[in-house]
C-alpha cells in the first residue's frame, strides 16, 4: 500500500539537478536523466509571468516581441537572476514531480569556487521552487562520482569539468577536494570566440552557417564538419553534410571546344519522381587522415569534395539541386560496414566512391544489392562479379586504355619508331612498349628497339632519319627519364617527338618541347572556376598531377546532368551538354556496366599543354 501511495503521490522522490549556465539536467532516482534542456526562460515583462521554459524559450531568443524577454538566469555557473531561476526550477521540478502533497529531496551541483552567499541563493531558490530538502554538491565531486572514480581512495584524482559558464579543476582524495580552481570561462566563451573568429576570418555570420548546414539547427554534434565559404581543414571529420543554398552567380569563360558528351540517350533532365527534383548523393571518401602519412592523400580527396560543392552551386543555376551526404571512409577496411550502415534509410540515389581498390568489393556488393547507381572515380580494377547496369567506371582498366591509345594513335601513322627500354624496368612504361611492339608487328611496321641510358643518347639520336620520329621511353618513373630528357634537350631536334606518361608530372613533361602523352584529363581550368574556388574556400590549393577538385566537379556534374534515375529505378545516360573542366567521359555500356572510354592526346609546345590534332 505504501509503494502504491509512493508511486501515486511521488513521496520520497529523489532528484538531482545540474544547474548549468547553458543547460539544466534533471536526474530522477531509478529513472536516470529525464530532462536535458537549455537554461532559458521567456518572461512577459508586463505580467511577470513565465511564457516558456527550456527548449521552447531558447527558440525565442532574439525573436520575441517587445513585451517578452528570453533570458538566461544563470551566469558563470551561479544565479544572476534569482526570481527567474526560482521559476525555472519550479517548472522543471513540477515536470518530474507533479504531486503537490509530497515534495522531493533535491541535490544541486554548484561550482567548486562558489561562495556561501551563492550557495544560500541556490538552496533558497530550490526550496521556494518546491523542494522538501536541498543538498549542495560541488561539480567536480559529482563529475568524479559520475565517471566512476573512487573518490574515497587515498590517492589524488584530477577532474576538469567544463560547463557552459565555468570550468572547474579539482584534485580529489579521501572523499573530498584537496585543492580546486573555478575559472569563469566555459562553453559560452568558447562559442563566442568561435563566432568572432569565423566572422573575422571568413566574413560569415551564424545564420549563414545554418543555411549551409541545416543540421546545426539541432545543435552541433560530434563528428560533423561545418561547411563555410572558407577553407576546409584536412583533418576535419565529415559524417553528413547537406548543401542546399546557392552562392553568388558566376560566369563561365574560356570553354573547351566541343564540351558535349558523345553518349547516346535522352537529352532532357528527368525528375527522379513526379514530386521531387532532388537527388540524394552520397560521397564515400577518406576525408580524415588516420596518421601523418595519410595527410597528403587525404588532401586530394578533400579537394575532390570541394570541387563537388562547386558543381552543385553551378548546377543550381540550371534549376538542379541535390542533398549531399559525405561520409569519411578511411583506408581501413574494418570501418566499411559501419559507414555503409549509415546509408540505410537515406534513400540514396547515387554513390560516388570509394577511393581505394581494397574497399570496392564491399561497397559495390552493397550498392548492387540496394540498386544504387555508383560512380567509381579512381580505381581501374573492378571484379566482373560486381558489374551491374547502374555502375559507372570512370577510370578504365589499363589494358583497355592501352588498346584504345595504341590503335587510335599508332595503328595508322607512318612514323619512325624507336622503342627505348630501361634495364630491369617492369613498370607501366615497359608494358606499353611490349604492347606497342606487338601492334607494330601485327601491322608490318618497322621499328627499332634500344636499351637507353644517358650516355648512349647520342648514338640513338644519330639514328633519327625520318621527318617524324617518335621515341617511346619505356618507363613511367621520373628518376628513369629525367636524365634522358636533359640529354635530349641538347640536340634540339624538331623532328623528334618523345612519348611520355602522365606519371612524369607536368614539370618533367615540360623538360622536352615535343613530349606527347595520353591522359584521362584535360587541363581546362577556367579563371571563373578559380575565382569561385577562392570565394568558397579562401585559398587555392592544388595537388600534383591530376587536379582532384576538377575531377570532383566533373563527376558531380555528370551525376546531376548526365544521368537520370527513372521511376522504374532505371539508370539512363543522357547526351546533355555539360561544360566539363578536366575530364569529359565517353560512356559505353560494356560487360553489364558503364565504362569511360575517352582519353586525350596531349603535347607540350613550350607555352601550354594542348590536344594533338
Amino acid at each position: 500500500m505504501f509503494d502504491f501511495f509512493k508511486r501515486l503521490f511521488g513521496f520520497g522522490t529523489d532528484i538531482g539537478i545540474d544547474l548549468g549556465t547553458a543547460s539544466v539536467l534533471v536526474y530522477v532516482k531509478d529513472k536516470g536523466i529525464v530532462i536535458r534542456e537549455p537554461s532559458v526562460v521567456a518572461i512577459d515583462s508586463a505580467t511577470k509571468q513565465v511564457v516558456k521554459v527550456g527548449i521552447e524559450a531558447q527558440e525565442m531568443l532574439g525573436r520575441t516581441p517587445g513585451t517578452i524577454r528570453a533570458i538566461r538566469p544563470m551566469k558563470e555557473g551561479v544565479i544572476s537572476d534569482y526570481e527567474t531561476t526560482e521559476k525555472m526550477l519550479k517548472y522543471f521540478i513540477s515536470k518530474v514531480n507533479p504531486s503537490k502533497l509530497f515534495k522531493p529531496r533535491v541535490i544541486v551541483c554548484v561550482p567548486s569556487g562558489v561562495t556561501e552567499v551563492e550557495q544560500r541563493a541556490v538552496i533558497d531558490a530550490t526550496v521556494h521552487a518546491g523542494a522538501r530538502s536541498v543538498f549542495i554538491i560541488e561539480e567536480p565531486i559529482a563529475a568524479a562520482i559520475g565517471s566512476g572514480i573512487e573518490i574515497d581512495k587515498p590517492y589524488g584524482s584530477m577532474v576538469v569539468d567544463i560547463g557552459g559558464g565555468t570550468t572547474d579543476i579539482a584534485v580529489i582524495s579521501l572523499g573530498g577536494i584537496v585543492t580546486s580552481e573555478s575559472i569563469k570561462v566555459g562553453g559560452d566563451k568558447f562559442d563566442e570566440a568561435i563566432v568572432k573568429y569565423i566572422r573575422k576570418k571568413y566574413n560569415v555570420a551564424i545564420h549563414d552557417l545554418i543555411s549551409l548546414n541545416p543540421e546545426l539547427k539541432d545543435g552541433l554534434k560530434a563528428g560533423t564538419t561545418i561547411i563555410i565559404k572558407g577553407d576546409i581543414e584536412e583533418n576535419d571529420k565529415i559524417n553528413r553534410i547537406e548543401i542546399n543554398t546557392p552562392t553568388p552567380e558566376t560566369q563561365k569563360s574560356e570553354e573547351k571546344n566541343d564540351t558535349t558528351t558523345t553518349i547516346p540517350a535522352e537529352t532532357i533532365w528527368h525528375k527522379k519522381e513526379a514530386n521531387s527534383s532532388q537527388l540524394n548523393i552520397a560521397y564515400l571518401l577518406p576525408l580524415v587522415a588516420e596518421n601523418s602519412n595519410d595527410v597528403k592523400n587525404t588532401q586530394c580527396f578533400v579537394e575532390f569534395y570541394r570541387g563537388s560543392i562547386l558543381a552543385l552551386n553551378d548546377a543550381k543555376k540550371d534549376g538542379l539541386s541535390a542533398n549531399i551526404y559525405a561520409y569519411n571512409l578511411p583506408k581501413n577496411i574494418d570501418k566499411i560496414d559501419s559507414v555503409l550502415h549509415l546509408l540505410d534509410n537515406k534513400d540514396i540515389d547515387i554513390v560516388i566512391g570509394p577511393a581505394y581498390s581494397e574497399q570496392l568489393n564491399k561497397v559495390l556488393a552493397y550498392t548492387k544489392s540496394h540498386d544504387i547507381a555508383t560512380i567509381v572515380p579512381f580505381s581501374n580494377k573492378i571484379d566482373a562479379e560486381y558489374y551491374f547496369p547502374k555502375l559507372i567506371q570512370f577510370n578504365p582498366p589499363q589494358d583497355s586504355l592501352f588498346r584504345l591509345v595504341l590503335r587510335n594513335t599508332f595503328e595508322h601513322r607512318n612514323l619512325q619508331y624507336i622503342l627505348a627500354r630501361f634495364e630491369n624496368c617492369t613498370n607501366k612504361g615497359n608494358t606499353f612498349i611490349n604492347d606497342l611492339a606487338g601492334l607494330l608487328n601485327a601491322n608490318n611496321k618497322e621499328f627499332k628497339e634500344v636499351i637507353i641510358k644517358p650516355e648512349n643518347v647520342d648514338s640513338i639520336v644519330k639514328t633519327v632519319t625520318s621527318d617524324t620520329t617518335i621515341l617511346i621511353l619505356g618507363s613511367s618513373r621520373i628518376n628513369d627519364v629525367a636524365p634522358i630528357l636533359d640529354s635530349l634537350n641538347l640536340y634540339k631536334l624538331q623532328q623528334l617527338q618523345v612519348w611520355g606518361f602522365e606519371e612524369w608530372g607536368n614539370n618533367l613533361i615540360k623538360k622536352y618541347p615535343q613530349t606527347l602523352y595520353y591522359s584521362l584529363f584535360y587541363p581546362n581550368e577556367t579563371e571563373a572556376y578559380k575565382a569561385d574556388y577562392k570565394n568558397w574556400f579562401g585559398v587555392r590549393k592544388q595537388t600534383v598531377g591530376v587536379k582532384y577538385d576538377l575531377l570532383g566537379y566533373d563527376l558531380t556534374m555528370l551525376a546531376l546532368k548526365g544521368i537520370t534515375i527513372t521511376d522504374e529505378s532505371t539508370l539512363l545516360i543522357k547526351n546533355t551538354p555539360i561544360n566539363f573542366l578536366q575530364s569529359e567521359p565517353k560512356l559505353e555500356f560494356i560487360d553489364n556496366h558503364w565504362l569511360n572510354t575517352n582519353y586525350y592526346l596531349l603535347f607540350w609546345d613550350n607555352i601550354t599543354i594542348k590536344t594533338k590534332n
